[in-house]
């Protein structure tokens, strides 16, 4: 399915013949809803979405979450309802998105279920659609690597790996994540200037990228070329599931 996110800070009425002359030529069946909690939920609402929706629209997809309880989903659903159910019987499918951490320890279940069946006693003609991506991939297992290679360049001691981050882990260098190291303690970046003989080590991918690196590492030994590493990304594996098979 085609999709068209529309991002909640776009407020100029101009935009809007721009949209729907989008909508017109790719056949566009879904409106992206993010970030519902900003104040300018209600410009967006005004300027952006006309009283009746363009034709072939048949859903709204709500992406508002991340890692995320069902006590963030009950609040957020509050306000998806009060900027945009006017516009809900209209729909055939509402999408709440992904970032329900459904399998967390702490995740209250009994609250998802809740709220669902309560909306949908008010909209009972609206298909819910939920995306747990990340339910279904949290603490899996681990990403086992080995070392292929240690380098350093000025006074910096890398292990190069037979993983790559940008391959492998592309979350630990597009969002804020980190993994966790087997035998390894994360440290500041500059940490690894000097370090050697610390058993400081940058851990570097295997790829052409220059920018296939993470962090400063401080290992409880020094490494050697052939060991093999646990690099566990429990509360990430989601975003590079693709390429663990």
């Amino acid at each position: 399915m085609c999709a068209l996110q529309l991002w909640l800070n776009i407020t100029t009425s101009s935009y809007l013949s721009v949209y729907a002359s989008i909508l017109n030529i790719l056949k566009l069946k879904q409106i992206c809803i993010t970030h519902v909690h900003q104040a300018h939920v209600s410009d967006y609402q005004q300027n952006v979405l006309p009283a009746i929706l363009p034709a072939g629209i048949e859903g709204f997809h709500c992406h508002c979450h991340c890692e995320s309880g069902s006590d963030v989903f009950a609040r957020t659903l509050q306000h998806i309802e009060s900027k945009f159910a006017k516009w809900f019987p209209a729909l055939k499918w509402i999408n709440f998105g992904g970032g329900h951490l459904m399998t967390r320890n702490d995740y209250n279940v009994e609250l998802l279920i809740n709220t669902l069946r309560s909306f949908k006693q008010r909209h009972p003609h609206l298909q819910i659609i939920l995306e747990p991506g990340s339910a279904f991939a949290w603490q899996t297992g681990p990403l086992v690597a080995q070392v292929v290679d240690i380098v350093e360049d000025k006074g910096i001691k890398t292990a190069i790996l037979n993983v790559s981050f940008t391959c492998h882990m592309p979350d630990c260098l597009e969002m804020p994540y980190q993994p966790t190291v087997r035998n390894a303690q994360s440290l500041a970046l500059e940490a690894a200037i000097n370090g050697g003989e610390n058993n400081i080590y940058r851990l570097g991918g295997n790829s052409c990228l220059s920018g296939d690196f993470m962090g400063s590492w401080q290992f409880d030994h020094a490494l050697n070329v052939g060991e093999k590493r646990n690099i566990r990304r429990y509360d990430t594996l989601h975003y590079g599931e693709n390429q663990h098979v």
